[in-house]
């Protein structure tokens, strides 16, 4: 093709393609159509607001964001000097949207790593095919009017709309162009018609025949006396007999409104958008919205986004680093509109055993739990596998079942349903173990850092009380945090035992406003153990390390917490919060709880075994030395032993009593 033959297409497309109605169509003029436009701004914008991040695969479920590689700079933040990431794909995407490809030319590193792309206006581009290669070339026109620039493929970044062969997409400017003509047509007729004031709504009837300056003369005079949008309705006044004769209202009666409204329909066709996008709501009802975004996000940002992926991965990555990064834009932002609707039936699908903690995870684009619990399947105690093995718990007869399987046809039905609730509470526990230090160990991650930062800020000079005032500070702002984060898992994780308890004594499944306030008061409780544990160690350890070297006594108790406080958290709140809900069943029941323990008991649960009390008693009562037989040191207990767990590791249940 010769450069005459390309400045010959390129210039067509900068002046406009005739259309049946008169309207010459060209990329800034399509654009006067108010349609086209919000059209054109809706899709651009709603892709350049989401975030496209370069992530690096650590595995098969895992994923981190590639912060050190130059592309994830290029997509994230700024593709080069002069643009922001925000309107180099805004102004991509506008290309796509009316011209079908977006083109930019690729600069990369010694590495051959990408460091930027500058976008090029498509209409000063042609792809052709170079005839001695067979190759993909990019001819690009200059401005100033010199020869034109060929680039390779490799050196493009090229995304394509829909297209016959895959390379260049089809231009919506061509293949809408009259329906916009014929939408920018209405609009100019309907400006003449209130431009033109009275002389479009009928004619003037003269008894004779007017000369040529008469009838110039007269056209002059209603001209410039009623022509206009100020000057129509006026009071025209008739000499010579002549008689105004009204023709109709051209607008309505060629339904003129109702076609200028199909008219938005046709553009948000022939974009792929709900008309409501382009703000046409003559039929909007207003009562599916959440399904119309969610209908938009799938329908008609989607498809583009995923162009988007594969065409960064394919042209901004090289064949080697594609095994290993990968884009991906974030349209979580796009579908919040009802999060509650959105956790409820996530909750549905993992309570019966449609979807894992991790699947839940990914769906809100999330890493994986580590361990088991991410990959554990809940379903209800009816349909909970009761081979699954697990400790035969030992108390007095005739609950303690000998050989598995013949006991429970000789046990009686309370005390069976107490035996099966035990074993599907335990099994829900060993789940809920994974939670708990995935928990913890996030808590510790803020809690740590802040440590010792405030450490290396008080304690340069070993002052000690500024160090113990600077902690009681923080845990003050810090409870809150830990609070949240535990008053939601102890909801999920109630909301997972109560209805074990509840089958295990008849009753209702259904949790009550009463136990919702107890998980307030639990999680309260437990927070507040939490950050006095937290604040008395470190308070301790300044104290008794402060002639040495209480920095180095600090890390070394914080490195500790890190290593092995995320398994203590988490054996000593599945036991208390399985107990204390169980219990709580019980006594709303008017039963009374029995302390139950497992295989390889301490001495001090030992002599706790079958143990019964009411509401309002203890197991062991506060300020108690308690020292049974076989223990060799007495159990120090500052606060009543209602029910399990009755110290560190105490690994221990509860079942209801008549």
């Amino acid at each position: 093709m010769s450069v005459s033959d390309l400045d010959e297409i390129i210039d067509k497309q900068q002046t406009g393609i005739p259309t049946q109605s008169g309207i010459k169509i060209s990329h800034d003029m399509a654009l006067n159509f108010s349609a086209v436009f919000n059209a054109n701004y809706i899709i651009s914008n709603t892709v350049a607001s989401l975030p496209c991040i370069l992530y690096r695969r650590i595995d098969e479920h895992n994923k981190e964001r590639a912060t050190d590689h130059p592309l994830y700079d290029v997509l994230h933040n700024q593709p080069n000097p002069e643009m922001t990431s925000y309107n180099f794909r805004e102004m991509m995407q506008s290309s796509l949207n009316m011209r079908g490809n977006a083109c930019g030319e690729i600069i990369t590193d010694k590495l051959g790593r990408t460091v930027e792309v500058w976008p090029w206006n498509y209409a000063d581009v042609k792809v052709e095919r170079d005839k001695e290669t067979n190759k993909i070339i990019y001819r690009l026109r200059q401005k100033d009017g010199s020869q034109d620039k060929i680039y390779p493929a490799e050196k493009v970044f090229h995304v394509p709309g829909l297209g016959y062969d895959g390379r260049v997409g089809y231009s919506i400017l061509q293949l809408a162009r009259e329906t916009m003509g014929l939408g920018l047509a209405m609009e100019t007729f309907q400006a003449r018609f209130y431009g033109a004031g009275t002389n479009i709504g009928g004619f003037l009837a003269h008894p004779g025949r007017l000369g040529d300056k008469a009838l110039e003369h007269l056209q002059e005079s209603i001209k410039k006396k009623y022509s206009g949008l100020l000057k129509s309705h006026g009071l025209m006044i008739l000499e010579e007999g002549m008689k105004f004769e009204k023709s109709g209202m051209p607008l309505e009666d060629a339904q003129f409104l109702e076609s200028r409204v199909f008219q938005i329909g046709e553009i948000a066709r022939w974009f792929n958008l709900p008309p409501h996008k382009l703000k046409e709501l003559t039929r909007a009802t207003f009562s599916n919205i959440e399904e119309q975004q969610i209908e938009f996000v799938q329908d008609s940002i989607r498809p583009w986004l995923i162009r988007w992926e594969q065409h960064i991965s394919w042209k901004l990555l090289t064949k080697e680093e594609r095994k290993q990064y990968f884009a991906e834009f974030l349209v979580d932002g796009l579908l919040r509109g009802d999060t509650e609707s959105r956790m409820k039936a996530y909750l549905i699908e993992r309570q019966n055993g449609i979807i894992d903690a991790n699947e839940w995870r990914a769906r809100e684009n999330r890493n994986p739990l580590e361990g088991k619990a991410g990959k554990a399947i809940w379903m209800p105690l009816n349909m909970i596998d009761a081979n699954a093995p697990l400790p035969e718990p030992k108390a007095k007869e005739p609950f303690k079942p000998k050989q598995e399987g013949e006991e429970e046809k000789s046990l009686p039905n309370f005390e069976l349903r107490a035996l099966r609730s035990l074993k599907a509470r335990r099994r829900i526990a060993e789940v809920y173990k994974e939670v708990f230090r995935a928990v913890e160990k996030d808590i510790l991650s803020k809690e740590i850092p802040a440590v010792k930062k405030i450490m290396r800020k008080t304690l340069k000079t070993r002052d000690i009380k500024q160090f113990v005032d600077s902690m009681g500070e923080f845990y003050t702002e810090f409870r809150e945090y830990v609070r949240q984060r535990f008053a939601g898992l102890f909801a999920t994780y109630g909301e997972a035992i109560y209805p074990l308890a509840a089958e295990e004594i008849g009753a209702s499944p259904d949790l009550t406003d009463e136990y919702r306030v107890y998980l307030v008061e639990h999680a309260d409780h437990s927070t507040n153990r939490y950050i006095e544990s937290s604040r008395g160690q470190l308070k301790s350890v300044a104290f008794k390390h402060r002639e040495n070297d209480p920095v180095k006594a600090i890390e070394q108790r914080l490195a500790e917490w890190e290593e092995k406080r995320p398994d203590k958290i988490a054996d000593l709140e599945v036991v208390n919060g399985e107990c204390g809900t169980a219990q709580f069943v019980y006594y709303a029941a008017g039963l009374r709880t029995v302390w139950v323990t497992f295989d390889d008991s301490c001495p001090y649960c030992e002599s706790l075994n079958g143990m019964t009390i009411s509401r309002g008693m203890s197991f062991i009562n506060a300020g108690t030395d308690f020292k049974p037989p076989g223990a060799d040191i007495p159990l120090k207990v500052s606060q009543n032993i209602s029910h399990p767990a009755a110290h560190e590791g105490c690994d221990c249940s509860v079942r209801a009593a008549l």
